[in-house]
């Protein structure tokens, strides 16, 4: 009996033993379930921020950078046309073209104006004509756009 008694103290010191490194596992394995969530959380807010950022810069390209854009391309037009007036004729003209137009857009117009304004100079109406090729040619490639219809 007494070697009985003996294993069977054994048998519990190991299962005591034993049930103590599964708790151990356990807490390791609590502990990396929490990290792993903690991350996660990070990897959220990192991705959060960035989207934010990428947002922002969008809003600044469609909105600043573009009134900044626009504003340059007024300048080198008056500068070209070397004529106040005429150069407002022509903003206008390209603006109306564009609320016009299903393909053309006022800021691609008027970053392509120099070919046709240097060569064509202050005749609105063959402007105009120009402006209508170009738009046609920009349908048949829409690959190339305005630029290479210009061009």
């Amino acid at each position: 009996m007494n070697r009985a008694t003996d294993q069977l103290g054994r048998t519990t010191q190991r299962t005591h033993r034993e049930m103590g490194r599964l708790s151990d596992g356990f807490k390791f394995l609590s502990k990396a379930t929490g990290t792993i969530f903690s991350l996660k959380n990070a990897f959220l807010g990192l991705t959060a921020a960035i989207g934010g950022a990428a947002a922002a810069k969008k809003i600044f390209d469609e909105t600043i950078l573009a009134a900044a854009k626009y504003e340059q391309n007024t300048v080198t037009i008056s500068a070209i046309l070397n004529d106040k007036k005429a150069a407002k004729q022509y903003m206008q003209l390209v603006d109306k073209f564009a609320i016009d137009s299903p393909i053309m857009n006022s800021q691609d117009m008027l970053e392509n104006s120099k070919s046709f304004l240097t060569t064509i100079g202050k005749d609105m109406k063959m402007l105009e004509k120009a402006w209508s090729l170009a738009e046609r040619m920009a349908a048949i490639d829409p690959v190339q756009g305005t630029t290479g219809a210009v061009k």
